[in-house]
């Protein structure tokens, strides 16, 4: 494996979705890119979920409500799901590691996981109500989620921004890339995937 200053990171800082890093500030190696990967992939969707909220209609009758049936099938089964493992790695692996060696922000601590998660809920909760009317006569769910996801996600996004704001320098001073490649390593072994 290369070392932290042999290893490069080939991101395209105008793709990024970041309020951190872009072409004013790219990412610079490990440390940013460990917040940054799993970040930008909730973003992605995050924008795909706000894109398909907007547009859904004020409600539908059965011919068009698998258009709402199946975007709340996507956030229980899928979003929701993709949002609580990500916390989970991080209150249950990353986080207690880093905490090892560092002291973590206050920002970034459980609380305002608490709050996140209690949204998601909250969202989950209205999908679950559309899945059981099969997507159809849904037109208080459908407010309802033009309201609450838009307000998620601005909390959401700053949530991320804040860690990717206060954590990687703490990775820097702290840790190695090879440390943190462990740990990344039982996190993708928590999910299955290693």
């Amino acid at each position: 494996m290369a070392s932290n200053e042999e290893k490069e990171y080939p991101f395209i800082p105008e793709g990024l979705t970041s309020a951190v890093y872009g072409p004013e500030n790219p990412p610079k190696d490990w440390a940013d890119a460990g917040f940054l990967i799993p970040h930008e992939a909730l973003r992605f969707s995050m924008n795909k979920m706000l894109a398909s909220a907007e547009a859904l209609k004020d409600d539908y009758e059965k011919k068009e409500s698998w258009k709402v049936l199946y975007f709340a099938e996507w956030y229980v089964e899928d979003f929701a799901s993709m949002v609580h493992d990500h916390h989970s790695n991080e209150e249950d692996i990353y986080f207690p590691w880093v905490a090892t060696k560092a002291e973590l922000p206050d920002k970034v601590l459980s609380k305002q996981h608490e709050d996140l998660v209690k949204m998601l809920e909250e969202i989950k909760s209205i999908c679950i109500s559309v899945k059981k009317k099969k997507g159809i006569k849904c037109a208080d769910e459908i407010q309802k989620l033009k309201e609450k996801i838009p307000l998620f996600i601005d909390d959401m996004n700053e949530h991320l921004k804040e860690e990717e704001e206060g954590i990687p320098e703490l990775l820097r001073a702290n840790f190695t890339h090879e440390e943190e490649q462990v740990v990344v390593g039982k996190i993708i072994k928590a999910e299955g995937l290693g």
